[in-house]
């Protein structure tokens, strides 16, 4: 008996095999870990188009998955005249789970995209690897190319540029190479990582920035502060001269931000400093004299210390924070 021809009933679905469009004529190579909004924008400025022609391009075509609807990859990377898993590699943004279609993407380690901070990255990184600032054609602006950095990100090593907090643009990386002790708590930072584990020093990294903060700035632990700050902008600056956010607020508290962020990661430092009742008293005092020792000499105020340690090492929702990179 002659088999049955079943006539194909099914609605077609175009999207599913798009005719991809042709690529820009100049091509952009990423730069690694770069925003998908800072590529995009690189593309446009390139190729002498207004940035909302790309973005009109991207929005209107529907996603590679449904577990993303702004993930467009596929689309991008034919538009863009660049192959895909080199596209997914480089922008973490457009990564869609932790494979690619040639294979799983290096994530370990790498940004979590709108968990870690966007900054430009060192200006000399990026001109090296032919990223240079631009000039858009729509709106008139100048682009600096953004990467995503997390909280172990301060000082490119390499070039010696502060690129840590409140370094929102290429004027605002400071040059800290009069400050040695800056550059090298960026070494010890990242050898912390490595020999505690990402997740704990995001942690520890993330108590100590906020409560140095509040003692260097608030309660007169400013001895270290006020001598790097008098070495890199001149003995007559005032430190309540500086803006709010100026990067060298954050640079020169680093040093002692990294130095307690060690004691904080540690587990033996941790229970003496936790533990509250009167006879575990010399416990917390070897906790002041290690941190006399590691963080700063002039420790005046141990109590307010012992509290502020305290109250954020006990707040139950720490366990609960996002780190800023792939495990």
């Amino acid at each position: 008996m002659a088999a049955r021809r079943v006539r194909d009933i099914r609605v077609p679905t175009p999207w599913l095999d798009p005719k991809l469009p042709p690529p820009v004529p100049r091509l952009v190579v990423p730069l690694q870990d770069e925003t998908r909004f800072s590529y995009l924008a690189r593309v446009a400025a390139a190729n002498h188009v207004p940035d909302r022609a790309v973005w009109d391009r991207v929005n209107t075509h529907p996603p590679d998955t449904d577990e993303d609807p702004h993930v467009r990859s596929r689309w991008i990377a034919a538009l863009c005249g660049i192959d895909q898993q080199r596209l997914l590699t480089a922008v973490p943004d457009l990564q869609v789970g932790s494979s690619g279609p040639g294979g799983p993407l290096p994530v370990t380690g790498r940004p979590l995209p709108n968990h870690a901070r966007s900054r430009p990255s060192c200006r000399f990184c990026a001109a090296r690897r032919g990223a240079p600032p631009t000039r858009s054609v729509d709106p008139d602006w100048v682009l600096e190319p953004e990467v995503w950095l997390s909280v172990e990100d301060n000082v490119c090593l390499h070039h010696q540029v502060w690129i840590g907090p409140d370094a929102d643009s290429y004027d605002q990386q400071l040059d800290p190479r009069a400050l040695p002790e800056v550059v090298q708590a960026q070494t010890r930072h990242r050898r912390l990582v490595r020999r505690r584990g990402r997740h704990e020093v995001f942690l520890a990294y993330t108590d100590a920035a906020s409560i140095w903060w509040k003692l260097a700035w608030l309660h007169d632990y400013n001895t270290e502060r006020d001598q790097r700050l008098h070495r890199y902008a001149g003995a007559d600056i005032e430190p309540k001269d500086l803006d709010f956010r100026d990067p060298l607020r954050r640079a020169v508290i680093y040093p002692e931000t990294v130095a307690l962020t060690a004691l904080v990661a540690s587990r033996f430092w941790r229970e003496k400093i936790l533990d509250r009742r009167p006879q575990a008293r010399p416990a917390r005092q070897a906790f002041h004299a290690e941190f006399t020792r590691r963080v700063t000499p002039h420790h005046q105020q141990p109590d307010l210390v012992e509290h502020l340690i305290q109250e954020h090492l006990a707040d139950p929702q720490r366990r609960y924070r996002v780190t800023d990179r792939w495990p």
